[in-house]
């Protein structure tokens, strides 16, 4: 139930024009090179020119679990702070889900399965967390 979810709710967030994908070109759209910067023409080695962007970008991806069951003592409070998170962000999809045209009862019964879902400890599940690291010009 999860996954879908996650497809829901990336679903909904497209249909409100949300642009998803951002996340994964981050790194490019950080960088003085990227058209939004309007930096055509300056010279990026000069100290005093007026390039607009960032430097020096690094990416970071941890996976996270979504719950406390991991073996490590960190992993596990981690863990328990992203099953509350998870917990509150399933609460706001049955108005996506009304949105998106299921029926009431449809979408609180696929809610409950969900959070049942959730507190069963059997599922173990990772959340994918980006981080990006950069200097600004």
């Amino acid at each position: 139930m999860r996954a879908e979810a996650i497809r829901l709710m990336r679903r909904a967030h497209t249909a409100q024009g949300i642009n998803l994908a951002a996340w994964d070109d981050m790194s490019y759209r950080l960088d003085p090179g990227h058209p939004m910067w309007d930096n055509q023409g300056s010279d990026p080695k000069s100290t005093v020119s007026a390039i607009r962007g960032f430097r020096t970008i690094t990416a970071f991806t941890h996976l996270i679990p979504n719950g406390p069951w991991s073996s490590e003592e960190t992993q596990r409070t981690i863990g328990a702070m992203a099953k509350l998170i998870f917990e509150k962000a399933w609460k706001a999809l049955p108005p996506m889900l009304r949105m998106m045209g299921m029926e009431e009862s449809d979408a609180a019964a696929f809610l409950a399965g969900l959070e049942a879902e959730v507190q069963n400890p059997g599922y173990r599940s990772y959340a994918k967390y980006k981080v990006w690291c950069a200097r600004k010009i």
